[in-house]
């Protein structure tokens, strides 16, 4: 059980944070991952952008900008990466930076992971990936039943440092 508490309106739907709660609950299977909910990417001119997560991958040393949707169109999330290599990583590199979260950044790689329907996933992930230099696209349906499929995230778990690079052990 996930322990989500489902919030409900009068007309009966869910909450429409449901999907990001499930997908933090997925993400932080891997106890080397933190997860800061819409951090605001900000820097002195105004700029800002909130992820619905902020991943912080410690054993690969990742930073995942995560987005979610359970909508069946992913427009937003693909505009996002036309500029997530300008614009996003360097105002997010330089604020981790400045609030000490990652300090030392070699090594460490930035991404976008997104979390859609099964059926826009490939669609999606053919707009972004030409974009990103690190993407991922996962769909919902794979990770909303963790006796099923989180297993193989518990497995990523196992990582292991090897002359500077993390690499997973089976």
């Amino acid at each position: 059980m996930l322990g989500l508490h489902v919030y409900t309106s009068e007309g009966g739907n869910m909450s429409e944070h449901i999907w990001e709660e499930i997908v933090q609950d997925y993400l932080t299977t891997n106890r080397s991952v933190l997860v800061s909910r819409q951090y605001e990417i900000t820097d002195e001119h105004d700029w800002n952008i909130c992820p619905d997560l902020l991943a912080i991958d410690f054993a690969t040393r990742q930073i995942w900008f995560v987005e979610v949707t359970a909508g069946s169109n992913a427009d937003k999330i693909a505009g996002k990466s036309t500029t997530f290599q300008t614009e996003v990583v360097p105002r997010l590199r330089k604020q981790l930076a400045k609030f000490a979260i990652v300090t030392d950044d070699s090594g460490w790689r930035y991404g976008l992971w997104a979390f859609v329907r099964e059926k826009i996933a490939e669609s999606l992930r053919a707009k972004i990936v030409p974009h990103v230099e690190l993407a991922k696209v996962s769909a919902l349906e794979d990770i909303a039943c963790p006796w099923e499929y989180w297993e193989a995230r518990r497995k990523q778990e196992n990582i292991s440092s090897t002359g500077g690079r993390a690499v997973a052990t089976s």
